[in-house]
């Protein structure tokens, strides 16, 4: 037998078993809860939902094995339940960086860049080089603390990488914040952004200076006019 007739003779045994079983667990329960009397449908229209149960299949129409293949799969798909389509999960994408600022001589003057590393390996690789022996050298005796991150920026909405995280050398948000003057990468594609610790509010400014808005932080989209298009930040604490 060609694996073709096989495969024909294998689906019409699936085909007719599996509508026999339905057809007699219909029967059952339609006999149990006295909805009607059993239905006796013929095939000779090769389309009905329901056989005949009563109707004794020919000989050698099926094999004992196929039969028990066909109810297994049955069984199998009746426990199984309706199929979950798995949720895509884009996968971070670098680099990552880490910046350092301190706090702004004036009220008009951006805050200083005191340390910045990127990494294309991971964030956590990027954060590790606050403790490198490079950070100490940029900052000073103090050590930069998982507290003193102020904000991460992120590229994309809804918070997608590249990122980088902002620290703060003089610890979180008091209500004059920090003054936080991007490069040029994210005047043009900062999009989305969290705050940590005390640094609850953020103030974008459009890269014109013409337009500004204020954001609870986390804002996981910056609108249509701030977004790709910041030209200043000003984070801060408000109660």
């Amino acid at each position: 037998m060609s694996r073709t007739i096989g495969r024909q003779v294998f689906g019409a045994c699936l085909l007719s078993t599996s509508r026999q079983i339905f057809s007699v667990y219909v029967g059952d329960l339609l006999d149990k809860y006295a909805i009607a009397p059993r239905l006796r449908v013929s095939d000779r229209n090769n389309g009905g939902m329901m056989f005949n149960p009563d109707r004794t299949p020919a000989r050698g129409t099926c094999s004992i094995a196929a039969m028990a293949i066909t109810v297994s799969a049955l069984v199998a798909a009746v426990l199984a339940g309706p199929a979950t389509a798995a949720v895509a999960v884009a996968p971070e994408s670098g680099p990552w960086c880490v910046m350092v600022v301190g706090k702004s001589a004036s009220a008009d003057q951006p805050s200083p860049v005191e340390f910045q590393y990127c990494s294309t390996t991971s964030r956590e690789d990027a954060r590790s080089s606050l403790r490198s022996a490079a950070a100490p050298t940029s900052l000073g005796t103090r050590a930069i603390a998982s507290s003193d991150l102020l904000m991460t920026w992120f590229r994309d909405a809804n918070y997608g990488s590249p990122l980088t995280d902002i620290y703060g050398s003089a610890g979180t948000c008091d209500s004059a914040g920090y003054r936080l003057a991007p490069n040029y990468y994210w005047q043009t594609n900062l999009s989305s952004a969290a705050g940590y610790g005390q640094c609850n509010r953020a103030r974008f400014t459009a890269r014109s200076n013409t337009f500004a808005g204020t954001f609870i932080l986390p804002v996981n989209n910056l609108g249509q006019t701030l977004n790709d298009n910041v030209g200043f930040i000003n984070v801060y604490n408000r109660r």
